[in-house]
């Protein structure tokens, strides 16, 4: 039985995406499930520069940097006590991280998996099931562009 996609991914944040990124990139035919492209505005992002080797591996630091995104050179943050802990970036090797405007950043990902061969549908998956050794049976729900049922191998 011929499947609809090799894979399917069940969210399009940044995880989401860049599965469906590197799947599609690998010659596999995706399926990206996003409930909401626009979502929430969210405030306080911030990605540290460990992320650097993962956008480059994914061929974005360069698209990262045009997106205009401001340089983060450390942060204060409290988890777990009362003490707040202090990262500095100034001898990270891998330089300093961003602060993010997440829509813009959610939408890059989603663009450049996309460009890539990844079907984007808007919707949110309603049901999975899979019998042995047979395909993923998915539905999302009714909107625009939902998934009424469509096989895959691989769910993510």
């Amino acid at each position: 039985m011929r499947r609809d996609f090799d894979a399917a991914v069940a969210g399009g944040g940044p995880a989401g995406a860049a599965a469906a990124l590197a799947l599609a990139r690998a010659g596999r035919r995706v399926l990206l499930i996003e409930k909401s492209p626009e979502g929430p505005p969210r405030a306080g992002e911030a990605l540290p520069p460990a992320a650097r080797p993962l956008l480059r591996d994914l061929g974005l630091l360069d698209r990262l940097a045009a997106e205009g995104h401001l340089p983060c050179y450390g942060n204060l943050s409290v988890w777990g006590s009362d003490e707040p802990h202090t990262a500095d970036f100034l001898f990270n090797p891998y330089g300093h991280g961003w602060h993010l405007d997440r829509r813009r950043f959610d939408a890059m990902l989603r663009d450049a998996a996309r460009d890539a061969g990844a079907e984007l549908r808007v919707g949110r998956l309603i049901d999975a099931e899979r019998s042995t050794g047979g395909p993923w049976l998915i539905r999302t729900d009714r909107r625009p562009g939902g998934v009424p049922g469509l096989s895959c191998d691989w769910l993510v």
